[in-house]
């Protein structure tokens, strides 16, 4: 069994998944969502709720206010939020996003980063580099 964010990790850790395209970093994280069946003696585990955001950035053909609530009953409080820890009130500007949803909002979860974006890590906790789909 692989445990490459097992529990001996505390919650609230931010592991950052790198590597070049083509590397396996989706085909990894597919295999976490269970999209992808594991292979050889490897297992995976989730405990409680997993949220998973996409490279490809979508919207659909409505509101703002529709594209964030996503079907969910509009609360004010919640919405609010929303924007804020979203940075969507200063025009979605990359760095505040990650600051206050990532590194703030989200800090007490477990959060997995996929990405090639090399000066993200050293930000993160822990920092798993794929090559060659290993």
């Amino acid at each position: 069994m692989v445990h490459f964010l097992g529990s001996q990790r505390p919650q609230g850790t931010l592991v950052a998944i790198v590597g070049s395209t083509g590397e396996g970093k989706t085909s990894l994280v597919s295999a976490m969502l269970g999209e992808l069946p594991a292979v050889g003696d490897t297992n995976v585990v989730i405990r409680g709720k997993v949220a998973y955001v996409s490279q490809v950035s979508w919207i659909f053909n409505a509101t703002v206010r529709q594209n964030i609530l996503f079907g969910s009953a509009f609360d004010p409080i919640r919405y609010s939020k929303a924007i804020d820890v979203t940075a969507l009130r200063h025009d979605l500007d990359l760095l505040p996003v990650f600051e206050k949803c990532i590194k703030e909002e989200l800090r007490g979860k477990r959060r997995v980063l996929v990405t090639n974006q090399l000066h993200f890590l050293s930000q993160v906790d822990r920092v798993v580099l794929v090559h060659e789909g290993r």
